[in-house]
Formats: structure tokens, C-alpha cells, sequence
């Protein structure tokens, strides 16, 4: 193998790995969000619910934000999947 083909490979390894590490936290973002998503939609008006239900109603924002920086990450990177990747930010978005 030349070393130009071994450089490749191991860019090409070095970004599967990214990939993979983008969309286990891509994953985890979903469930935080649909965590507090279940909390505000079953919400039940007490003293101390009205504090939590403010508190995870402004994370919500930053963890969209992080979501999109994630997403974008993962289809520049991985562009051989572009639609696998379109169908999970459609899933994310509805």
C-alpha cells in the first residue's frame, strides 16, 4: 500500500469513527429532548412543577441547536449517506 493509500485509509477510518461518535451523540440529544418534550407534555400545574417545567423549557433551544450543529457535522463528513441522513433530520424535525 502506498502511503498515499494509507493516508487515506486511516482518514477514511478516522471519519467512520467521527461518524459513529456524532450519531451516538446525536442520540443522546434526541432523548434528552423528547425526555423534556414528555415532561412539558404531561405537565401538572404544582409549585415545583412550574420552576422544572420553565427550566427544561429552556434547555430545549440549546439541545436543538446542538442537535443541528451535530446533523450538519455528520452529512458534511459522511456524504455517501446523504439519504440516510436527510430521513433522520426529518424524523428529528416532525
Amino acid at each position: 500500500m502506498s502511503n498515499h493509500n494509507a493516508d487515506e485509509h486511516l482518514l477514511e477510518i478516522s471519519n467512520t469513527d467521527l461518524v459513529s461518535t456524532l450519531n451516538r451523540r446525536r442520540v443522546q440529544i434526541n432523548a434528552s429532548i423528547t425526555k423534556h418534550s414528555t415532561f412539558v407534555n404531561k405537565y401538572v400545574e404544582t409549585p415545583n412543577a412550574i420552576s422544572e417545567a420553565e427550566s427544561r423549557l429552556n434547555i430545549i433551544p440549546t439541545l436543538l441547536n446542538q442537535f443541528e450543529d451535530i446533523q450538519s457535522c455528520i452529512e458534511e463528513i459522511d456524504d455517501d449517506n446523504d439519504d440516510t441522513h436527510l430521513i433522520a433530520r426529518e424524523e428529528f424535525e416532525t
